[in-house]
């Protein structure tokens, strides 16, 4: 009997999410829904013992009160709780805990929170057949429309706030664990079946061959009695045996007619029928945070931002992908527009030799043919051509940034000019700058 009941106090508490630690014939509970807190009248933790002798244990048996309140507890149909997980880490550390740091420095980690949820149906089953009960407890978890397994031992739970639950979810996750709960239910209902159809069969076999044999027997006896009527020559006896006949007739072919044999048949089949109920004792609402991680990265001075999702129920971080190819990268490498990039998709730039990918806008300097980047690019203001650093300069007229080709020296000082602030003096085959140009004039005059 202890066992039995050993066992039923500690499969409640294990399905009711609560922590079990047995020792002996001795248990400590804790982490119990305040739900049943409430309704036992007492806090955790509870410390429970099998054995009269234990001290400082409350001795358990089958006249406790903690057996009364559990039956009526779960007599309480649909009681919902609601619990939280919490959970704590470093979002410096776990955020690229897998991929090292190539070409960056990690400065800091926002993180964001939305809940996600669990339910936890606890259904009581009961198996009624040949005067038997049978009742088993299954406790069946739903998550995003799919039956999960979840073990509350692993997790640093706390009473749940209402208000923080939407609870539109709960009827399709019903109908997930009814499915759910069938199938596990099946093998046993199987089983249980069909050790019932073999036992009706049996019974059914002794039925019919006893009416079988009480009919043969009577059939014999009936013979005789009508072949001793026809050779009795007394009145008085003859009398007696037809009386007799009439009897055997009234008794046996009139239970025959009334179809007897059916009667116990079907009452049979009414004894090895399985009478299954299925009834929902409670309802465990969990929720938990699904964390957003927003990575502040500093390549060379620049700051670029990557962000990825943290599910630390199952401890996964969202997988990062190349921003070029889209496969996923097992280090963290940014180019200088700041994209997310494999070492497959990844460059230099010719000129600075900084990080460069595909996805990045490469030109093509139109005077040294070198590729380069965006930040080394440059557009003449007069070409409209791009050229790389070392192939620009200022328009000492304009102040413009303008390629190399774009000016022209100037025949007598060298000096770089814009073509259209050059004087030709075309008798002397020179072109020359605005200072060379008054310089000369001056010379004219005065010579």
């Amino acid at each position: 009997m202890n066992e039995k009941l050993q066992e039923f106090i500690l499969k409640f508490f294990e399905q009711l999410g609560a922590h079990v630690e047995t020792i002996g014939q001795t248990v400590i509970i804790t982490k119990i829904p305040s739900s049943f807190e409430k309704f036992y009248g007492k806090e955790a933790p509870y410390r429970f013992s099998f054995d009269e002798k234990v001290e400082e244990f409350e001795f358990i048996n089958q006249n406790s009160f903690l057996i009364r309140s559990i039956n009526d507890y779960l007599e309480n149909s649909g009681q919902t709780t609601i619990v939280k997980i919490n959970f704590n880490f470093e979002p410096k550390k776990k955020v690229f805990e897998k991929e090292p740091l190539m070409n960056c420095k990690l400065t800091q980690v926002q993180r964001s929170s939305v809940e996600r949820f669990i339910v936890r149906f606890t259904f009581s089953s009961t198996f009624q057949y040949l005067n038997k009960k049978e009742v088993l407890t299954h406790h069946i978890n739903v998550k995003d429309g799919k039956a999960i397994e979840f073990d509350f031992d692993y997790y640093d739970l706390v009473d749940g706030q209402r208000k923080e639950v939407e609870k539109e979810f709960i009827k399709e996750g019903y109908g997930v664990a009814k499915e759910k709960l069938q199938e596990l239910l099946k093998p046993k209902t199987e089983f249980i079946t069909d050790d019932l159809k073999a036992k009706l069969e049996s019974e059914i076999t002794r039925i019919k061959d006893h009416y079988h044999s009480d009919l043969k027997e009577a059939e014999d006896k009936r013979a005789k009695l009508q072949k001793r009527i026809t050779e009795e020559i007394d009145t008085y006896q003859k009398q007696r045996l037809q009386e007799e006949l009439k009897k055997l007739e009234e008794t046996v072919w009139k239970d025959q007619e009334k179809g007897e044999a059916d009667f116990f048949i079907k009452d049979e089949v009414q004894k090895h029928s399985l009478h299954l109920k299925n009834k929902l004792i409670n309802t465990t609402i969990i929720y938990y945070p699904f964390y957003s991680l927003l990575a502040y990265l500093d390549v060379n001075g620049k700051v670029k931002t990557v962000r990825r999702t943290y599910d630390p129920l199952d401890d996964i971080l969202e997988p990062l992908q190349c921003d070029c190819c889209e496969k996923r990268i097992p280090e963290i490498i940014l180019c200088s527009s700041g994209h997310l990039i494999c070492r497959m998709c990844g460059g230099r730039c010719e000129t600075c030799k900084e990080i460069v990918c595909k996805k990045c806008t490469l030109r093509e300097c139109t005077r040294c043919r070198k590729s380069i980047c965006a930040h080394c690019e440059v557009q003449c203001r007069k070409c409209l051509k791009y050229v790389c650093r070392n192939h620009h300069t200022i328009n000492p007229q304009t102040q413009k940034i303008v390629c190399m080709d774009c000016l022209s020296r100037c025949t007598r000082c060298g000096s770089l000019t814009d073509p259209e602030f050059l004087n030709e003096i075309l008798e002397q085959y020179q072109k020359l700058c605005p200072n060379c140009s008054k310089e000369s004039v001056k010379k004219e005059i005065f010579s």
